[in-house]
Order: structure tokens, then C-alpha cells, then sequence
């Protein structure tokens, strides 16, 4: 990514077939389904180690195409994220910046319990605390956006 003074660019999926549509490189597959915690399997541990090595520089995460990702997958990335990010796992997303992209008028979504199913539809747990990630995370994109729209009123008056 140019204008990154590190000049790292990891390209991290669920499926290891979407960065090669995307970017043709090799994915890296930090997040899996179905989810377990790394400390519940035999070999957990050492993949943890190498993740939080591998990652310990990153501050942003991009996660494109949003409407396809389901209430659970969203909670998985986010405790996924809190293990790799120990120091910050009291923090949505280990405290790493996440920017969602996409479209989500582009298509109706396609997988059970999406990000646009309402809390009231949503019968399973880690589904509903997926979704009230995801609640939390529309409401301080709101906010911003506000802050943004009323410093740029605010400056063109001046």
C-alpha cells in the first residue's frame, strides 16, 4: 500500500481463494470457520505465537465486501483479533482500527444472520453478540461521520 511507511501489506480472508480474486496473493488465514479459539487446540499455541509475531505492527484492518459477512463471523474476527492483540483484548477488535467496505445495497445478503438482520431475528448468541458489535460499530461511524459533516460546515463559514 503506497503512502505506508512500513510498506506491509497483508491480505488476510476467510477463504483462502478470495485475496487471489481480489489481489492475486497469498492469503493468510487468520480467520477460519467454523471459529475456535487457538487455546482450545493441541497445536493453538504456537499458531497463536507466530499470528501475534506476524501481526504485532499492524494498527488497521480492512475488511472488504461487509455484507457478506454474518453476525458470527464478525464476532469470530473480533475475538480472533483480541487474541492476536493480548495487551488489548478488552477493546472491540484487540483496539486495531477496522474500516468496513462495500456495498451493502449492491446485493441482498446472502448468508443466514447477516449484518443487516435485525437484533430481534437473531436466535442464536454468538450471532446476537455479532450483531451488537456491529451495532456498536454503526453508532461510532455515525458519530464521526456528524463530526466530520459539522467541522467541514463549521470551516466553510469561517
Amino acid at each position: 500500500m503506497e503512502g505506508f511507511e512500513s510498506g506491509v501489506t497483508e491480505v488476510m480472508a476467510e477463504s483462502q481463494w478470495v485475496p487471489f480474486a481480489i489481489a492475486m496473493e497469498q492469503s493468510r488465514l487468520a480467520f477460519s470457520v467454523p471459529y475456535t479459539p487457538l487455546s482450545a487446540k493441541k497445536t493453538g499455541p504456537a499458531k497463536l505465537l507466530k499470528l501475534q509475531q506476524r501481526y504485532k505492527d499492524v494498527h488497521l484492518v480492512i475488511i472488504d465486501e461487509f455484507s457478506v459477512i454474518s453476525c458470527g463471523m464478525l464476532y469470530w474476527i473480533d475475538h480472533r483479533m483480541r487474541e492476536i492483540w493480548p495487551s488489548h483484548r478488552h477493546l472491540p477488535f484487540g483496539g486495531r482500527d477496522v474500516i468496513f467496505t462495500g456495498d451493502s445495497a449492491q446485493l441482498d445478503p446472502v448468508v443466514p444472520y447477516s449484518l443487516s438482520t435485525p437484533a430481534d431475528k437473531i436466535l442464536n448468541d454468538v450471532h446476537r453478540k455479532g450483531r451488537e458489535i456491529w451495532e456498536r460499530i454503526d453508532r461510532i461511524t455515525k458519530e464521526a461521520a456528524n463530526s466530520c459533516r459539522y467541522n467541514a460546515i463549521k470551516l466553510s463559514l469561517l
